[in-house]
């Protein structure tokens, strides 16, 4: 997918992360803008493992629906060789880098949905919950497959992925973490966030998920405070965007 005119290139500088985490936080990010002059924009973020190429599956759709659309860079998803790459956080890092990108790409007075997947719609969650980020504003978003505890999640991944037990996985989890971003992984609930945001929410999640998992989404969505809605996507393994029906 790509519109007929070329993309407004640009770079941003991850200055608040770095302000939270410190200096090694800091990394400088670009990002694809697809602009319709139309005052509406939708930034598109895959999660966890994911790559620029899976956001352009929901593109055309809101292209069609006015909107233009924003696609960065992620922070731990870089391309191999290159020297500014730092891991991802699951969300943590990932909502002051979108703060960041908003203010570049000059988005504040418009209106600003995120459709975001896994790990980056926690961020979007978080940063809609932080009350120090209220200036880039966030007009709705759509979360696919969301986690409700990155303490949780990390175990079930890491018990799934190596057949450990919980304590040896929260021992090494929660001193790998500490270490290496500067933050208990205990302490990110997204269900939490989800009740502190006024910003509007489409959760969406398929009924076969395993990870994060179709109660997961439920959980969130029963958590938040803001306007709501949850589809699920019978028999799906995945969320949104498989068919023509939704």
């Amino acid at each position: 997918w790509a519109p007929q005119q070329p993309p407004r290139e640009g770079s941003f500088p991850t200055d608040s992360a770095a302000a939270w985490f410190g200096e090694g936080a800091k990394l400088t990010l670009s990002y694809r803008f697809y602009d319709q002059g139309t005052g509406k924009t939708v930034i598109l973020l895959h999660g966890f493992q994911g790559r620029e190429e899976a956001d352009l599956t929901a593109a055309p759709w809101w292209w069609e629906q006015g909107y233009g659309v924003l696609i960065p860079q992620q922070r731990g998803y870089l391309e191999p060789g290159e020297t500014n790459r730092t891991p991802a956080t699951f969300g943590v890092y990932e909502e002051f880098d979108l703060y960041d990108l908003i203010l570049a790409a000059g988005l504040t007075e418009e209106t600003v949905l995120v459709h975001a997947k896994g790990s980056a719609a926690a961020a979007a969650i978080l940063m809609a919950a932080n009350e120090s980020l209220a200036g880039a504003g966030l007009d709705g978003i759509v979360a696919e497959s969301v986690y409700a505890q990155l303490g949780q999640m990390q175990r079930s991944l890491v018990k799934k992925l190596f057949r450990l037990g919980d304590w040896f996985v929260g021992r090494f989890l929660r001193s790998r973490i500490r270490s290496s971003v500067g933050f208990e992984p205990d302490s990110v609930d997204i269900r939490a966030a989800s009740a502190n945001t006024s910003c509007p929410i489409l959760f969406v999640c398929g009924s076969q998920e395993l990870l994060p998992g179709e109660a997961e989404s439920q959980a969130v969505y029963d958590a938040c405070a803001a306007r709501k809605e949850l589809l699920t996507v019978p028999g799906s393994y995945r969320a949104l965007w498989l068919s023509e029906e939704y």
